[in-house]
């Protein structure tokens, strides 16, 4: 007959099963792939964001003061100004969308016409067209009509759509404004009389970055 084990033998019996159980316990879990660790955002200071991506668009309407004449005015930013843990909200342009107006045909002789918008962060004023070269101009888009006529015919060109300009770098970025207004300029040459009003549209989105970086935005734009 089999001897019954004793209550030390069970113990014993039991221990051995539970050790082999977590010595079991330990090879499976070496065995199971690591967990990939998640990649840490970046953040590269002046184009950091506040996680807003979705754009919106800001419209704005320039009528010339009398036809063919530099015209400039000035557009309030919907930017809120309230620092808020160390960071302040700045605007990022995407894009810029102007509409472009038709020409008249072109009448006896050589001659040129142009339309003209640009985009700046100060004042350019109304004796002078901005140029392109000039620091604080951040868009400038202009559209030239050239034609001629004489007695053997002529001709002529329209264009009547929208021109766009992008201001941002290959990974998305848009152009950030610090200041709480940009001016636009426009002008025309030997246009109609009904032709003297420019209508644009700004693709933007809210950007948040440190108050050093916004400090040395307006300082840079203003």
């Amino acid at each position: 007959m089999k001897k019954k084990a004793t209550p030390a033998q069970l113990r014993a019996l039991a221990k051995g099963r539970k050790k082999r159980a977590a010595n079991l316990r330990r090879k499976r879990k070496r065995k199971r792939p690591k967990k990939m660790t998640k990649r840490r955002r970046i953040n590269y200071g002046i184009t950091g964001g506040s996680g807003d991506v979705n754009p919106q668009y800001y419209h704005g309407t320039l009528r010339l003061k009398a036809t063919d004449t530099i015209t400039e005015a000035s557009y309030q930013l919907p930017v809120p100004r309230l620092p808020i843990g160390g960071r302040s909200t700045v605007l990022e342009i995407l894009r810029i969308y102007w509409l472009c107006l038709p020409f008249k045909d072109c009448l006896a002789g050589n001659k040129r016409k142009f339309q003209h918008i640009s985009f700046s962060t100060i004042p350019q004023g109304e004796v002078t067209l901005a140029t392109f070269n000039e620091p604080n101009v951040f868009c400038q888009m202009r559209l030239y009509q050239e034609g001629a006529f004489t007695g053997g015919g002529s001709f002529s060109y329209s264009y009547d759509g929208l021109m766009s300009y992008d201001l941002t770098d290959g990974a998305g970025h848009g152009f950030l404004i610090g200041t709480d207004k940009i001016f636009v300029q426009c002008d025309s040459d030997d246009q109609t009389p009904e032709i003297t009003t420019f209508n644009f549209k700004i693709l933007y989105r809210f950007k948040s970055i440190t108050l050093q970086e916004y400090i040395g935005i307006v300082q840079g734009q203003q």
